[in-house]
């Protein structure tokens, strides 16, 4: 208080008040903090969600469209195989194969490249899907009576260290004749 007349406050108000202060807004700046970390990494999920269902999506569009007896799995062993090249993967972009290829004849190559899920579509290499980070394909054959062939894709997204990762499983029934 002021003494004398004079108007004011101490150092001693001062001080008190400032850390009454730092009492009330530490924990709700740390809250404030901890909930926009939190909204990152939800963030960052929901857009390696988002990469997923389209890249599967786009891949199980062009298996229904397509006949089905032309779909071919190379699978890629990171040794320099001649045959995947000569499909139409990644020759003069600079693109690096991470991933197994699917082939769907004539002229569709899926294949996992630095920057995501590339689509060739027989003319050029396209990005089809960024932020795809996995990519595995399989094709074997149905435990059923029936005579069929199962392809297998398995995708993986994962945008942030600090992100879950999403990982997308699903098969493609091919039935013979």
């Amino acid at each position: 208080m002021a003494q004398g007349g004079q108007k004011g406050i101490t150092l001693t108000e001062l001080l008190v008040t400032v850390a009454i202060l730092m009492v009330v807004m530490l924990p709700i700046s740390m809250v404030l903090l901890q909930g926009d970390k939190n909204y990152r990494i939800e963030k960052d999920t929901s857009d390696s969600q988002r990469a997923v269902r389209e890249a599967m999506d786009l891949i199980m569009e062009d298996l229904r469209q397509n006949d089905s007896s032309s779909i071919s799995v190379y699978k890629n062993n990171n040794s320099s195989d001649a045959a995947i090249p000569a499909l139409g993967a990644p020759q003069n972009s600079g693109d690096v194969l991470y991933g197994d290829v699917l082939y769907i004849k004539p002229d569709i190559i899926y294949f996992l490249g630095k920057d995501g899920l590339y689509k060739n579509d027989g003319t050029s290499s396209n990005l089809a899907v960024i932020g795809i980070t996995g990519f595995t394909v399989s094709k074997r054959l149905s435990d059923s009576n029936t005579v069929s062939t199962i392809i297998d894709i398995d995708l993986y997204a994962k945008k942030s260290p600090k992100d879950r990762g999403i990982n997308l499983k699903s098969s493609y029934r091919i039935k013979s004749n």
